[in-house]
C-alpha cells in the first residue's frame, strides 16, 4: 500500500469465484495492519472495522450496473443516498464523466457504459471512505478509460481505501499502486506497483514489452 500524507490506495489485480462481501473480508484480514493503524485523512485512529460500520462507510459500484440504479434521472441517482450537498461538485464530476447533457435522463435509458459512469459519480459523490469498483471500465472506450483514470487520480486524497476488481492491464498501469492477487479467495501475491512489480504483472498477463 502507499502511504502518503496518510493516503491508501489499494488495487485488485485479479478476482474470481466468490460473493463481493466474501472477498471483502479477505481484504480486510490480508490488510488487517493498515486499517488497524488508521490510515485516514484526519489521522484518526479507527480501530477495527465491524460489518456495520464498514457497510456504512463503503460504496460498492457493481459490474452488473442494471441492479443498483433506481431513480429517474443521472442527476437524482448521482444524489440518491448522499449527505453531500455540494451541487459545484455533483456537477463537476458529471462533467468529468460526460454526462452533464444526460442530467434529467432517465439512467435505464443510458448506455452500459454511461451506467457505468453514473454509477461511479453517485460513489464519489457519496463521501464514503472506502470505495469498491467491479471492473470499472466495463463498456467504456478508451478515452472514457482515461478519463475515469484521471478522475479516480484527483478523488484519490479524499478516500481511506479504494479496491479496484479489474483485468485491465492498461487501467492498472494508469491508477493502482499495489497489487493483491487473489485466487478462489485465497491471497496469492501482494507487491507494490513499482518496477519490479511491473515485471511481474506483465509476466501475469503475458505481456511482452
Amino acid at each position: 500500500c502507499k502511504e502518503n500524507n496518510k493516503e491508501l490506495w489499494e488495487y485488485v489485480e485479479y478476482y474470481e469465484g466468490k460473493e463481493i462481501w466474501d472477498f471483502l473480508r479477505t481484504i480486510y484480514q490480508a490488510m488487517n495492519e493498515a486499517i488497524q493503524r488508521g490510515l485516514t485523512n484526519d489521522g484518526v485512529l479507527p480501530g477495527p472495522l465491524k460489518l456495520k460500520r464498514r457497510a456504512k462507510e463503503s460504496f460498492e459500484v457493481f459490474q452488473e450496473i442494471n441492479h443498483q440504479l433506481f431513480t429517474n434521472s443521472v442527476e437524482e441517482e448521482i444524489s440518491l443516498g448522499s449527505e453531500n450537498k455540494n451541487v459545484e461538485e455533483r456537477n463537476g464530476l458529471m462533467s468529468m464523466l460526460d454526462l452533464t447533457n444526460y442530467a434529467d435522463t432517465h439512467p435505464m435509458a443510458l448506455s452500459g457504459g454511461q451506467k457505468q459512469r453514473v454509477a461511479m459519480a453517485s460513489a464519489l459523490y457519496s463521501d464514503r471512505k472506502l470505495i469498491c469498483l467491479d471492473e470499472p471500465t466495463s463498456g467504456l472506450d478508451y478515452h472514457q478509460m482515461e478519463r475515469v483514470a484521471k478522475l479516480l487520480e484527483q478523488v484519490q486524497p479524499k478516500l481511506d481505501l479504494l479496491l479496484i476488481i479489474t483485468h485491465d492491464l492498461e487501467f492498472i498501469l494508469k491508477t493502482c499502486t499495489y497489487i493483491v492477487h487473489i485466487e478462489n479467495g485465497e491471497v496469492l501475491e501482494q507487491y507494490s506497483l513499482d518496477e519490479e512489480g511491473k515485471e511481474k504483472l506483465f509476466r501475469f498477463f503475458n505481456y511482452e514489452k
